[in-house]
């Protein structure tokens, strides 16, 4: 019970089952653990210069309160341990690795290995399953080292953030019960799902941030700081559920694959979705359903994959739209929110109609109507407006400038004999349709 001061721990002829502990400050140059089936617990501040290895023992207890330190300088190894692992309080190392199997969060816990910045490279945390009941992980992996979860993550009610990292990979499932997930690091990858079931939040702050899983919460929002790339090719999933959640991209969007199997759907309920750069599908489909209010702020360029988004309110940002060969195009809001677009550009998408509005969309403005490829090459599918009500305007921009409303005759047919690309504007049931030449 009495703190102990010496240059070398070596813990030897000890019995299975059996506990070895320390009930006060421990500080030495080095600990040794012999294999056995023991349980080994420290109650109180760690201080140990050279790099730890514990040995395949039984239980092993790293802190009992979020106020104890354990400062392993040289670097700290418990993959080994056959029981269960136990952490509590601030487990920190001088730029050396932090690695642990499956670990069970006593108490608010911190991973550090830039010993609270004084060695800003810091080190590599590699964890496996993690239990957090109520408990908050904070991991500070410094600015060039990497957070490796290979194991599942099961949190309840409390948080997880990565402070710092160059790369965050995320290989098993995360699932949280009203806890929040935040990530900041140069790289994120997402290899696994993701899930909130309350009305926690998704953060990840990086300059290259790859999601080939689902992430999914209950309200709380998605937000993407840096470009987030599909990598794999799998499906991907984005949903806050039916709450007010936002789903946010920061900076660009990129599916990479060509095999049309890492589509994109994001569903976010009330909440807003925000693209703030550019959105570019291979042949992949972006599909928006269930959401309230989209801005798209730069360009949504298709290769051959559809484009589909169905918002209950304003469709908006005024960006241009391209679809190529292969690829269809729907859009409406509802409640009278209207559709406010840049240009948009279609190619051959084998006689299916491209389609936009619907009797509750209201208001629509589109810059330019064209056509990818050549007259008569291909099987060209028409774009088809939602004509609406009187109050409803549909505002056209012709390639010379001008601003044309198609629902008056002489200005339509002024578009028509203006634009290269249109071959006439006429009513068929409740929608204008334009044909290209």
């Amino acid at each position: 019970s009495q703190s102990v001061s010496v240059h070398s721990i070596n813990i030897a002829d000890t019995v299975s089952n059996k506990m070895v502990e320390f009930h006060a400050d421990v500080e030495a140059v080095s600990l040794i653990t012999t294999i056995n089936g023991y349980n080994l617990q420290f109650n109180e501040d760690v201080t140990l210069s050279e790099d730890v290895i514990f040995q395949a023992i039984g239980d092993l207890t790293l802190g009992d309160a979020t106020d104890d330190v354990l400062l392993f300088a040289g670097g700290v190894d418990a993959r080994l341990v056959a029981g269960v692992v136990q952490l509590s309080g601030a487990v920190i190392t001088s730029g050396q690795q932090v690695h642990f199997g499956a670990i069970t969060l006593a108490a608010d816990t911190i991973l550090d290995t830039t010993n609270n910045a004084a060695y800003v490279t810091g080190a590599d945390v590699t964890l496996g399953a993690i239990m957090a009941a109520g408990n908050d992980l904070s991991i500070k992996a410094g600015s060039a080292s990497s957070v490796v979860f290979s194991g599942s993550v099961i949190m309840s009610d409390n948080d997880l953030t990565i402070e710092s990292a160059n790369t965050v990979k995320i290989n098993a499932a995360m699932e949280a019960n009203s806890g929040s997930v935040a990530i900041c690091a140069d790289k994120s990858y997402v290899d696994a799902a993701i899930e909130i079931t309350s009305a926690g939040s998704v953060q990840m702050v990086a300059a290259d941030i790859g999601v080939a899983a689902g992430i999914s919460t209950e309200g709380g929002s998605i937000e993407f700081d840096g470009a987030v790339t599909n990598v794999a090719n799998a499906n991907v999933l984005l949903t806050t559920g039916d709450g007010l959640g936002d789903i946010a991209f920061g900076a660009t969007l990129t599916a990479v694959d060509t095999s049309n199997a890492n589509n994109i759907t994001l569903v976010a309920g009330a909440g807003n979705v925000n693209f703030s750069g550019a959105v570019t599908l291979n042949d992949n489909d972006l599909t928006l359903v269930s959401v309230n209010q989209v801005d798209i702020n730069e360009s949504i360029t298709s290769t051959a994959g559809d484009v589909y988004i169905a918002a209950s309110g304003m469709i908006s940002g005024g960006a241009d739209l391209v679809v190529g060969n292969g690829g269809v195009i729907s859009i409406a809001s509802s409640n009278g929110a209207g559709v406010v677009l840049g240009d948009i550009t279609v190619a051959q998408s084998n006689g299916v109609d491209h389609v936009f509005g619907d009797a509750d969309t209201g208001d629509m403005v589109f810059g330019q109507l064209e056509q990818l490829g050549s007259e008569g090459v291909g099987d060209f599918g028409d774009v088809k407006i939602y004509k609406g009500g009187a109050a409803d305007a549909i505002m056209i921009q012709a390639s010379g400038g001008s601003i044309y409303d198609i629902t008056v005759a002489s200005q339509r047919e002024s578009y028509v004999a203006e634009d290269v690309d249109v071959e006439s504007i006429a009513v068929e049931g409740d929608y204008w349709v334009i044909d290209f030449v």
